[in-house]
């Protein structure tokens, strides 16, 4: 929280807009992941407020994402969903070398999916993750949620009885993170996963 108000501070310092704008989304995730959704949703009107003041409009898929979240923590599937396609819509594809948001709307999109038991859905949405062509160097978020995006799709295909991709999947995600902190839980319960599955 501290490092998106220096970074808020700085936009408006600068007049970076974009930035700006990063930093409020960023301020309101966080919100929104700890269950502070009134904050959430009050840093969410001042994103709104932010990117209509500005000259790029395309930037409200900051909002409609951060609006996205909001909806999936209140369990409001629905209201979720159409904020996230509005996000999508007006989110490029390609993730050039600045901090693109695709990747985080896609996982919010599969987690909606899941939640409400369509597990195509959100398997067609990690598989869109892994094929981004992600800078990983330049935006680390996106690169974690890249290498994430294995053991979720991992734990779909288990529940949908494909043993030998859900594997494949944490294995995958295993390789990509095999110098991550020893006892992470997600580590841990990949590695498990996988002896359970014998593949």
């Amino acid at each position: 929280m501290s490092a998106c108000d220096i970074g808020l501070s700085l936009a408006r310092e600068l007049g970076e807009g974009i930035h700006e704008c990063q930093a409020l989304y960023r301020r309101g995730v966080i919100q929104a992941r700890k269950g502070d959704l009134e904050g959430g949703k009050q840093t969410a009107e001042e994103l709104r407020k932010t990117v209509e003041g500005g000259p790029a409009i395309k930037r409200l898929n900051y909002y409609e994402g951060l609006q996205a979240l909001i909806a999936l923590r209140q369990k409001e599937t629905a209201r979720g969903q159409d904020h996230l396609q509005k996000a999508l819509a007006l989110t490029p594809i390609e993730l050039g070398y600045n901090y693109n948001p695709r990747p985080e709307f896609l996982e919010f999109l599969a987690e909606v999916h899941e939640e409400a038991g369509r597990l195509e859905e959100a398997q067609k949405a990690y598989e869109e993750i892994q094929l981004l062509k992600t800078p990983r160097v330049y935006c680390p978020g996106n690169a974690l949620i890249y290498a994430r995006s294995f053991y979720k799709l991992g734990k779909i295909l288990e529940r949908k009885g494909d043993k030998a991709g859900a594997a494949k999947n944490y294995r995958q995600f295993l390789d990509l993170w095999k110098d991550a902190d020893p006892g992470t839980q997600e580590i841990e319960d990949a590695k498990a996963r996988v002896r359970v599955l014998g593949y």
